[in-house]
């Protein structure tokens, strides 16, 4: 409602998250950004719309008009503007009822309400629609020619791409706010906690009851500096509506969370200043505690907050960086004598390895990180984020052979794919549903080269989440959009502030449930987790079956293979 509108004052804070992120963002960036606060000063508590768009820009971020329904857009009809009523509901602040197809005449409600003095104005260059009530006055193409336009770009940003055939951002749920601080902005003085590595698994327990199990990190920092960490997991029994506190893995982060025979396990790596030993822990439900176990010898081992363990040939797989961990299923998973592992992947997937597959010229960055375990046709491969910055839409994928030892690039891709993806985290699963591997991915809206000097986009860029489809792992489409920063920033300053992270995902019946780590609002940097967050996609495979036909396959414009 319009009237509970307050002043936000959001430069002082986007100029510290410039000096906090240690980068230089081109000053054409800065200056637009500049420009968008004061415009949306000048908007105050009005509401602008677009003829043809689905959304609305009010209290400095967008807004769906109908949350049910993304088809309905906002119409101009000889001059007057038709919006749903479900907004024209919540803005006005009373019920309003429509005109019998769910649209409301904003125009003819202000002509007959003169004392609301509320007014309404339409631009013909842009198709925008105003609408301003006391104290903001009219803007017109004649008082504010400039402002119209900028908001203009900001309704059709390519960089930005909007959901178009689902509404699953409309289902969110907070599992837990870490409550950042509000109105500060030397967070070097700041200790507050961060929400990571989010983990979901969905099961049936011995009564046949469905499960819902999640973990993530309590990461406590001091400035710059990580002063403790643990590792909490919780449980639902009415699909994520309520849940119950379960357990605390002390010390424990980037855990992976996973269920065998009934049992649920975590692998994390030990907190330190430096990487400790991978640990394992068992939840016993009897004995109400959560046994656990170091594996020795594992200091250059990261375990990945990845739900894509995988059984394959009477062994558990679990992925880690640089390696994988295997038992066999029989074995005592908290002995630790029954893990082994494989070579280490960082060897043949190097950075020599990378330059000349992909052609790129140069990498300032090289790592290998997170790490997928998928089949295909009956053999075990691992498919990973490659962090080769200032470059992205690449992802690697590698052979595990069943010496549980070696690992060899796949071999008709020579290791490397194409993916719609910036160079973060995504997880990939076999769907048995749509017959397609099926994967949440951050999606790489911001073109890429564009030159941030220390500032690293490719990786930074997670305020975009969109579920992609391939059917052999090589070549991938893009479904729809699910998840997208909805504040009215430029797209360089919504990727420095805002992040949905490290999604990991599972099914329950016909709906794809999704565990998210986000950062919004006044943030250090879009690395951070203010928000553990549980949303659902509806009818998924619906979605995917639908959409997968009338898409293309990515292609990625920056490689050049060798010949």
């Amino acid at each position: 409602m319009y009237k509970s509108v307050k002043k936000k004052i959001y430069g002082t804070w986007w100029e510290q998250l410039l000096r906090s992120e240690h980068g230089n963002i081109p000053e054409q960036y800065k200056i637009d950004n500049a420009l968008l606060e004061l415009f949306l000063d000048r908007l105050g508590c009005a509401t602008v719309v677009k003829a043809g768009d689905h959304k609305a820009i009010f209290d400095r971020k967008f807004k769906i008009l109908d949350p049910n329904d993304y088809s309905r857009k906002t119409k101009l009809v000889n001059g007057e503007l038709f919006i749903p009523d479900t907004y024209a509901s919540f803005y006005l602040g009373e019920e309003m009822e429509g005109d019998g197809e769910g649209y409301f005449n904003v125009s003819a409600w202000c002509k007959a309400n003169p004392e609301s003095r509320i007014v309404v104005t339409c631009d013909e260059k842009t198709g925008l629609a105003v609408i301003a009530p006391p104290p903001v006055a009219p803007i017109t193409r004649e008082s504010d020619p400039q402002l119209l336009d900028r908001l203009d770009l900001a309704f059709n940003d390519p960089m930005m791409p909007e959901p178009k055939y689902n509404n699953s951002e409309q289902s969110r749920q907070v599992i837990e706010a870490a409550g950042f601080p509000r109105g500060e902005y030397d967070w070097m003085q700041k200790r507050y906690t961060n929400l990571y590595s989010p983990e979901i698994v969905i099961t049936k327990d011995q009564k046949g009851r469905t499960v819902y199990y999640i973990a993530y990190e309590h990461e406590v920092t001091d400035g710059w500096n990580e002063l403790s960490t643990e590792t909490v997991l919780k449980r639902s029994y009415d699909h994520g509506e309520t849940w119950q506190d379960v357990a605390v893995f002390d010390n424990a982060r980037w855990t992976i969370l996973f269920e065998l025979k009934g049992k649920i396990y975590m692998m994390g790596t030990k907190f330190g200043k430096v990487c400790g030993n991978l640990m394992i822990a068992r939840w016993d439900e009897e004995a109400n505690a959560l046994r656990t176990a170091a594996i020795p010898n594992t200091e250059r081992d990261i375990s990945n907050p990845n739900r894509s363990y995988m059984v394959h040939n009477g062994r558990i797989y679990l992925p880690t960086s640089p390696r994988i961990f295997w038992a066999d299923v029989d074995s005592d998973l908290m002995n630790v004598e029954n893990w082994h592992c494989t070579d280490s992947i960082q060897e043949v997937l190097s950075k020599d390895w990378f330059l000349h597959e992909s052609g790129c010229k140069e990498v300032a960055g090289y790592w290998i990180l997170e790490t997928n375990l998928v089949e295909r046709n009956g053999e075990l491969f691992c498919m990973m984020r490659l962090e080769c910055q200032p470059n992205n839409g690449f992802a690697g994928l590698v052979k595990i052979h069943e010496d549980g030892k070696t690992v060899t690039v796949e071999e008709t891709t020579h290791g490397l794919v194409e993916m719609p993806t910036t160079v973060t985290k995504f997880q990939v699963n076999y769907d048995e549903k749509t017959g397609l591997y099926l994967a949440l991915a951050n999606y790489p809206g911001i073109p890429m080269p564009i030159t941030f000097p220390r500032c690293h986009p490719p990786a930074g860029q997670r305020n975009i989440l969109g579920l992609v489809a391939s059917p052999d792992l090589v070549n991938w489409k893009l479904i729809d959009i699910l998840l997208v920063d909805r504040c009215v920033m430029t797209p360089v300053a919504s990727s420095r502030a805002h992040a949905f992270q490290y999604t990991t995902w599972d099914i329950d019946g016909d709906d794809m449930v999704y565990f998210v780590r986000e950062a919004s609002d006044y943030v250090r940097t879009f690395h951070d987790g203010e928000f553990a967050t549980l949303y659902r996609l509806k009818d998924y495979a619906k979605l995917v079956n639908e959409r997968y036909g009338q898409t293309e396959f990515w292609k990625n414009p920056q490689i050049k293979r060798p010949q």
